[in-house]
């Protein structure tokens, strides 16, 4: 089953000082007094930080509401609540559990209870204490008549479902007397034992179960067990998949997470054996840090895929480098990840091999001999860059020109009237083509003829022989190198077309958007360019008919391609789950894994450079059509590829 869970935000370290002093104050504080409005004030302006996760200025005011009388603060009880809520996200868990403590001591009759417990279940579950954290969230459960919402159910089929042992689970089950509750565990029961192929006892757990007495919530996965039940098929497997949080990254993360759905159903319709997800979003490295060990200690989760923020798997991957949970990022092109620890899986090539391969295309396909590059200044820029330069130099080639620019470029007449300057240099190396008078030698050498002899008509003058020199088409460069940020395309090339060089153009998988290259201003000036790309479009994809099915749904470029990599991804993964009952055995098999072709990626790891993908793809933009010539792997140059459906 596919089972979703959302961390705690990140913990903060450093106290702020007007934090520290409200709290040495806030005795004082209870000795004045407070009009009740003046309460109720501060108490909505306390709410208003705390669902802006401003938690200590939160917190600074709710401990100032419960030092005073309850006769001066009406919202006394909420003031607790919302203290232990606090708490809980600023990773004090002690003070979660000394505050409930006085609020079970003095408010047992408090409407606020089932809260108190869930948030007690919360800062157990964050310490990793699984069995108590259940135990707490059925009591808020059972407290709440079954009014606690969807949010409580779903922690509560996770832990038990995910965290906790058939062991465990049995002997909560046998001491429990609330039917609801029993009804909830027997299903958390049925749904391990459904994962341990054990298809006979699940089915007679859920014979037993009083599905009367069941949440609404948990309905859909009751007639998912059931009907599986009488499905006979292998022991499944589970994964962790950290998706990205931030907002400009949660619908293409929603899109990544359709597409490992859609893997795990084609493993169990053809392979016979389940893969099911625990999912956990992160907004930044820290909480993908925190995502990374609550999954690590689930010792279920074979293997967990990393987000596709670069920041957070760089994070993530350096935080478990000494785990012993197989990491697999991908998308991150950040150079060096794969090196940072034996269990790090980089499975886009880096930043640095995605040039070094556009120089080795230039030289040795191209055969260019003369070089040039105009690159971001960034470190994105440089780190292609740097790749491109290293493999032109090692090969010989002449570099004549190496332009940087920062920001939008919105004017690269400078980088580019540089270039043109490079060009003329290079054009002046070349030999001269005899001009002047042409001479005519008879048989006997009596005589010389020469042109102005006879064309003394059409001569004309000096000035009109002049040149425009921005007129000239060079073509002595032979290559240039453009990699660019992506939105970027226009302004590059218009700009580029315009100071008539004649070269043949190599780009990064940032222009790789037809929509953009067929702009009748912009496709023609890129006649015969070569984009390198990690990944493939269906529409150039080997694999096309597939790519499609999984990927229909989506207009968007960028949904597309991360519902096509959730789904390389995963199935990638899977290939080498089958065969494995532990971390260590999928860490084997990824390390002697085959190269593998997927729907949109090739995944070839560098023999070399162990964790890292060596695969990219080579495409040709000509005639408003891209068209795939071949892909690297491990430094070679492949042109035999499959042909399009």
């Amino acid at each position: 089953m596919i089972r979703r869970f959302t961390p705690f935000p990140t913990f903060f370290i450093i106290f702020s000082l007007a934090f520290l002093v409200a709290e040495l104050t806030s005795p004082l504080q209870a000795a004045q007094r407070i009009s009740p409005s003046r309460a109720k004030q501060l108490f909505e302006k306390g709410v208003v930080h705390y669902s802006a996760g401003r938690y200590y200025s939160a917190l600074d005011i709710f401990r100032r509401l419960i030092n005073y009388p309850p006769e001066q603060s009406p919202q006394l009880t909420a003031s607790k609540l919302m203290c232990m809520k606090s708490y809980a996200q600023i990773g004090r868990f002690n003070d979660v559990k000394a505050t409930a403590r006085e609020f079970l001591e003095n408010h047992q009759e408090s409407a606020y209870l089932p809260h108190i417990y869930a948030v007690l279940g919360d800062a157990y579950l964050s310490e990793g204490y699984y069995g108590s954290a259940l135990e707490f969230y059925l009591k808020a459960s059972r407290m709440g008549d079954g009014q606690a919402g969807n949010e409580l159910d779903e922690k509560i089929i996770q832990v038990a479902s995910g965290y906790l042992s058939l062991e465990k689970l049995n002997a909560l089950l046998a001491i429990e007397l609330d039917e609801r509750s029993r009804a909830t565990l027997s299903l958390a029961i049925s749904n391990r034992l459904m994962a341990n192929g054990e298809e006979d006892e699940a089915a007679l757990v859920l014979f037993k179960l009083n599905k009367t007495f069941l949440p609404k919530s948990y309905r859909e996965l009751y007639e998912k067990l059931k009907s599986e039940t009488y499905i006979s098929h292998g022991k499944s497997k589970t994964i962790g998949v950290i998706l990205s949080g931030s907002v400009p990254a949660e619908k293409l993360a929603r899109s990544f997470l359709k597409g490992v759905h859609e893997a795990t159903r084609e493993i169990q319709r053809l392979e016979g054996y389940a893969i099911e997800t625990e999912v956990i979003t992160a907004e930044d490295g820290l909480s993908g840090i925190r995502a990374s060990e609550l999954l690590s200690r689930n010792e279920n989760v074979l293997a967990i895929i990393g987000p596709a923020d670069n920041s957070a798997a760089l994070a993530i991957a350096a935080a478990g480098k000494d785990g012993a949970t197989p990491l697999l990022f991908p998308t991150s092109n950040e150079n060096g990840l794969a090196s940072v620890g034996e269990s790090v899986y980089q499975m886009n090539s880096d930043l640095s091999l995605q040039g070094r391969y556009a120089a080795r295309y230039a030289l040795d396909q191209l055969a260019a001999k003369t070089i040039a590059v105009m690159s971001p200044s960034d470190q994105f820029g440089r780190n292609l860059t740097d790749g491109f330069l290293a493999e032109a130099d090692e090969f010989g080639a002449d570099i004549v020109s190496v332009e940087w620019y920062s920001g939008v470029p919105v004017d690269l007449s400078p980088q580019l009237s540089s270039m043109r300057d490079a060009a003329f240099r290079v054009e002046r190396r070349k030999p001269k083509q005899i001009q002047g008078e042409i001479i005519l030698d008879t048989a006997d050498n009596t005589f010389q003829l020469f042109t102005s002899d006879f064309f003394e008509e059409e001569r004309v003058s000096a000035e009109d022989d002049e040149v425009d020199s921005s007129e000239i088409i060079l073509s002595s460069i032979d290559a240039v190198y453009l990699p660019i940020h992506p939105g970027d395309i226009n302004y590059v090339a218009s700009q580029f077309s315009s100071y008539g060089l004649e070269t043949r153009l190599l780009g990064n998988a940032n222009w790789y958007e037809p929509d953009e290259l067929n702009q009748d201003m912009i496709g023609p000036n890129l006649e015969g360019m070569t984009i390198l790309t990690d990944y493939l479009h269906p529409q150039e994809a080997p694999l096309s008919d597939k790519a499609w099915q999984v990927a229909g749904n989506y207009e968007n470029r960028e949904g597309i391609l991360m519902a096509l990599t959730g789904y390389d991804i995963a199935m990638f993964l899977a290939q080498h789950l089958q065969s494995a009952d532990s971390r260590a055995a999928v860490r084997m098999n990824l390390d002697n894994a085959s190269p593998s072709r997927g729907v949109s990626r090739h995944f070839a790891i560098a023999s070399d450079k162990p964790g890292l993908n060596s695969s990219i793809h080579v495409l040709k933009y000509s005639k408003n059509k891209l068209t795939l010539l071949g892909e690297f792997v491990g430094d070679s140059l492949f042109t035999s590829v499959p042909k399009i459906p």
